[in-house]
């Protein structure tokens, strides 16, 4: 009887200890960020091979591409140009986790991530591969463009 217990015990533990806990306590933007937060996870250290589309190596406007089709079932253009031109525009302190950050890295270059939350958005660096980065940091605060909400949000009812 006491084996039978001390089983049931370990099964019951080992139970709760292989649960994920709740993705969406906080609501919608929580629960996005949660997602975005674990797909980082699989992709951080991918290298950056331009017009890569896979782990091998991705570029910039391919992972937010990927990102979006696998989380959100959303299809975006395969071109970092192409992906401005989508959702609506919105200001830099209006930020939510899922809206896409544009930046102008030179004449003619552009480049796109996507805010995670707390200033920071993940991106498929050329030097770093996929990593997270601070918008406040120097280089990428001065080569901001714009950002753009694709995700619906939901209207008050």
């Amino acid at each position: 009887m006491r084996a039978l217990i001390l089983c049931c015990c370990i099964a019951v533990l080992n139970g709760c200890a292989v649960q994920p806990p709740d993705p969406v306590p906080l609501g919608r933007a929580a629960a996005v960020e949660y997602r975005l937060e674990e797909h980082f996870r699989r992709w951080r250290g991918t290298p950056h091979r331009l017009g890569g589309t896979n782990r091998e190596g991705i570029d910039c406007s391919a992972f937010v591409q990927v990102t979006y089709r696998s989380l959100f079932g959303i299809d975006l253009p395969r071109k970092t140009k192409h992906q401005s031109q989508v959702g609506r525009r919105v200001n830099s302190d209006s930020l939510r986790p899922g809206d896409l950050v544009f930046f102008k890295t030179s004449l003619f270059q552009r480049h796109v991530g996507i805010y995670v939350g707390n200033g920071l958005f993940i991106h498929a660096s050329t030097s770093l591969g996929v990593t997270k980065t601070s918008l406040g940091s120097d280089w990428w605060a001065k080569r901001y463009w714009k950002a753009v909400r694709v995700l619906p949000t939901r209207k008050a009812t």
